[in-house]
């Protein structure tokens, strides 16, 4: 056996000692210290991709959390993180709604905050599940709180992708004649982008034939 894979077999045995201490230490601890110890076991259950597991560890951590009102405004970082888990969590097990739904409560979380980059990120990811989802009012309405939002670091790249998803949104609503100026402005946001490693052409191509149908099917609903 190589080293390579001594470490990766030590790393593993290391790791399944520590979970189980850590279900040792659960009979011994209560309160905010039990939800800290639930919200590490999480972590072993989405590592091994045991996604329903970590969503009840975050749940019951979650619950903890919101019983102990002290700690429900001091340790807003730890409802964040165990948020993200919770929502990554629904998004591997394909149940969107629910990611979206967990997403939006981190933005919450993240404006209360005033984690504007956390914001973006979380509202951006809702709108992205709620597409999934097929619930495209509630996907147009994240993302234009998006863009909307006054962001000192947006790029052309950030900007494209706010108007691409709006676009995106605004067609399934079949509300045409919108999505063809959100996508003519994520076309011009792509063509200024300057980073050589993007996909700028290949976006203000595949743009072109978004905004083109979006125009044809416009022009035969007002026939």
């Amino acid at each position: 056996m190589s080293d390579e894979n001594n470490q990766e077999s030590n790393s593993e045995s290391n790791g399944a000692l520590q979970e189980a201490e850590l279900w040792e230490r659960i009979e011994k601890t209560e309160g905010v210290e039990r939800a800290e110890v639930l919200a590490e076991l999480s972590h072993f259950a989405y590592g091994r991709d045991d996604y329903q597991t970590c969503l009840q560890l975050v749940e019951t951590s979650l619950d903890i959390y919101r019983n102990n009102a002290d700690s429900a405004s001091t340790d807003l970082h730890q409802i964040v993180h165990l948020n993200e888990g919770k929502a990554f969590s629904h998004r591997k097990l394909q149940q969107h709604r629910e990611a979206a739904a967990a997403f939006e409560e981190i933005a919450r979380l993240q404006n209360q905050r005033d984690n504007f980059e956390g914001y973006l990120m979380a509202i951006r990811a809702a709108g992205c599940d709620w597409y999934a989802s097929k619930e495209w009012e509630k996907s147009l309405a994240c993302h234009k709180a998006a863009q909307e939002a006054i962001d000192p670091d947006a790029t052309d790249h950030s900007q494209a992708v706010d108007a691409l998803n709006i676009g995106m949104s605004l067609s399934k609503l079949e509300r045409y004649e919108e999505a063809v100026v959100s996508f003519k402005q994520a076309r011009e946001f792509f063509k200024a982008t300057k980073d050589p490693s993007d996909r700028s052409e290949e976006h203000t191509s595949e743009l072109q034939s978004r905004v083109d149908i979006s125009y044809a099917v416009f022009c035969l609903k007002k026939k």
